[in-house]
């Protein structure tokens, strides 16, 4: 998944219009060079006029992914600055100029530097890109530039690969029909379909123990329903135990206890988990299928969830609090402050842990260490391991943290691995964790994991051609937001003759095949993370050596937005006293409330108040319009860890939101 996008459309153009080196005496060639000139000069000093009168009036450029820019996009494109970005020096070298007649064209490689500020911070920026400029020269004798094409743009951050784009050549009428031989066509995605149809993605993965299950949205319908239904095939074909979820590891604690006969519904349980990627109702029918599965009757094995992510240590604080209180009392009490101060940085997330933070939270593992014949230690462990994991990710530069969180999520990986010996896991995560090649310029997860497992690791990745998808846009929230389908996509070309879904085993290709030559170069597909600018849809797509990164790929034809499963900011529970109190945002009914007439205390089963999202007591307020109204009360909370915060607001019919003020933190 993408930590953030870098916008170099500003240095992918000018670098066909940097001054060249010496001319080489051709006048013509001296008139290019001169022009390339005041196309720099012009861009520099953003003069409109002087950029356009230098373009023809049909200029357009083709980008890498194949799009074209017409020529006021491209006006405007270089006179606006890049947000975050600021270039201090461009140079390139013209590597080829032709000239016949009135027209030229010249081969150009640019390479630029500058920097691009990721979260306050300005980080070192180089990259090159490689063009060919088509000129024209007018009825004047003046050269203009009519076309420009990007065949390749590459870029640094920090001394870290975070784009590498590259012309792909369109697939053979060979390679296509090799793809039909050997693609395992998947007619239906619905869940109750013959899982004899994925008899063929199962010869693929053959005895492989762990199963990495990407995808290149976190919101399309398709990619889920995929992962479900090859799921269901692992568990009853493959005896397939665990699933493993890019999800944080305390959160999976929930999910696991439900799906082995836990109160609550799978809706709560997928509430639990956090993250509106995974509120689908194919991950909440998923969580249902694998409780029916454990409690059918007759013998066999039981299934497990777990979280593999730190970015969220609040369910591993509260599995300690509570672990503590039952097995060690005394050390329960002096772990509070260690795990008051965790709670703290996940609601401070703009400030660093307290320094010593960490240190607290190492000393409660020192004080498991001591403790003998108690159950589940193991669990208890792991949980103070999310908790430093998460803390040593808050003390990194922000460009670091994606590493860390992959080599953290292949590390929980491996823990579970050994932990359970014979078990055979499916791990659920995008394209951009469970891939085995590293194109990010950080390891990637499945990098970890190919290097631990070998060839038992078989990694599917999936990519689409066009359709929607859910994310997150900058500003306006989760909307479905369409991709339309990218001219240029060669993998697009490849499958779409086949009119279905598909899968493709990349391990089994032939060396010197048609198909392993289409593949041998790198070849985009989508990497669609959690949120999106839909006027860049290209900015959401990576090219990759897709045999490096997965062992199997899955085309969609068309993707649908995921929706919500759960709505979970919707989950009401009501307490009545004189007036009515509703509790909002509860995942498990672990959560009780004593209300009485002027107030209420809430207590929940694993010592944390972040259950519930909201707790709320309503007043009609009609009867004092136009009237100065004082509101007073206490909130206190009751032994819980992590923040309660007071707040008041004034609704409208409508539900909008007249006047709000929110209370200052307090203590026990």
């Amino acid at each position: 998944m993408k930590l953030y996008a870098i916008a170099l459309v500003f240095a992918a153009s000018v670098a066909s219009m940097l001054p060249a080196l010496a001319a080489d005496g051709s006048a013509d060639e001296a008139a290019i060079r001169s022009a390339y000139e005041n196309l720099q000069t012009a861009i520099i000093k953003k003069d409109t006029a002087a950029l356009s009168s230098l373009l023809t009036a049909d200029f357009s450029q083709r980008q890498v992914d194949g799009s074209i820019e017409s020529r006021d996009a491209f006006v405007k494109d270089q006179l606006e600055d890049s947000p975050g970005m600021k270039l201090s020096s461009v140079t390139y070298d013209v590597t080829k100029l032709t000239v016949i007649g009135n027209q030229a064209e010249a081969e150009t490689t640019s390479s630029y530097r500058g920097t691009y500020t990721v979260a306050g911070t300005a980080t070192p920026l180089r990259g090159r890109i490689r063009l060919t400029d088509h000129w024209t020269r007018s009825g004047g004798g003046t050269w203009k530039l009519r076309a420009s094409t990007m065949h390749e743009e590459i870029s640094y951050l920090d001394g870290k690969l975070v784009q590498d784009d590259r012309e792909q050549l369109p697939p053979t009428s060979a390679a296509i029909a090799e793809l039909k031989t050997r693609a395992v066509l998947i007619p239906t995605l619905a869940l109750d379909a013959d899982t004899n149809q994925f008899a063929g993605i199962g010869a693929a993965i053959g005895d492989a123990r762990i199963v990495g299950m990407g995808e290149g949205s976190h919101g399309s319908s398709e990619f889920f329903g995929f992962k479900d239904r090859l799921f269901r095939y692992l568990v009853e074909k493959k005896g397939f135990t665990i699933f493993a979820m890019e999800a944080a590891w305390g959160a999976g604690l929930n999910v696991d206890r439900y799906i082995k006969g836990g109160r609550g519904t799978a809706k709560q349980a997928v509430a639990s988990l956090g993250f509106w990627t995974w509120d689908t109702p194919e991950v909440v029918n998923l969580v249902r299928w694998m409780r029916d599965y454990n409690a059918a009757p007759g013998r066999h094995s039981i299934l497990s969830f777990v979280g593999v992510d730190m970015q969220d240590p609040m369910g591993a604080v509260g599995y300690l609090a509570a672990y503590l209180r039952l097995h060690d009392p005394a050390e329960a009490g002096a772990s509070r402050a260690a795990l008051e101060c965790t709670a703290q940085s996940v609601w401070s997330s703009d400030q660093k842990p307290a320094t010593n933070c960490r240190a607290q939270v190492a000393a409660i593992g020192e004080a498991l260490d001591s403790l003998h014949g108690v159950p589940d230690i193991a669990i208890a462990r792991r949980a103070v391991s999310d908790i430093l994991q998460y803390l040593d990710s808050r003390g990194v530069p922000i460009v670091d943290v994606a590493g860390m969180r992959d080599k953290d999520m292949a590390q929980n990986v491996e823990w579970i691995a050994a932990l359970h010996p014979q078990a055979k896991i499916a791990v659920w995560a995008h394209n951009g964790h469970v891939g085995a090649a590293s194109p990010f310029g950080y390891r990637q997860m499945g990098a970890y994991l190919r290097e631990a497992f070998g060839e038992n690791y078989y990694v599917i990745g999936q990519t689409f051609g066009s359709g929607t998808v859910r994310s997150r846009v900058s500003g306006h929230g989760l909307q479905a937001i369409a991709v339309p389908a990218n001219p240029a996509d060669t993998i697009v070309e490849l499958f779409g003759p086949l009119n279905s879904a598909a899968f493709l085993d990349l391990r089994g290709l032939k060396a010197g095949s048609a198909l392993q030559t289409f593949f041998s170069t790198p070849r985009g597909v989508a990497e669609i993370g959690s949120q999106m600018d839909p006027q860049r849809p290209e900015d959401d797509r990576a090219s990759i050596a897709i045999p490096a990164s997965f062992d199997g790929l899955v085309y969609i034809p068309t993707s649908t937005a995921s929706v919500s499963g759960t709505d979970s900011l919707h989950m009401r529970r009501e307490f009545q006293s004189n007036g009515k109190w509703e509790a909002y945002g509860i995942g498990f009914d672990d959560v009780t409330a004593s209300v009485s007439a002027n107030g209420a205390t809430l207590t929940n089963a694993d010592a944390l108040n972040s259950a519930p999202i909201y707790f709320l007591r309503y007043f009609d307020a009609t009867p004092y319009s136009g009237q100065t109204v004082q509101i007073s009360g206490e909130l206190r909370r009751d032994g819980l860890i992590g923040m309660a915060e007071p707040f008041a607001e004034v609704v409208a019919p409508d539900n909008s939101t007249l006047l709000s003020s929110q209370g200052k933190q307090i203590g026990d």
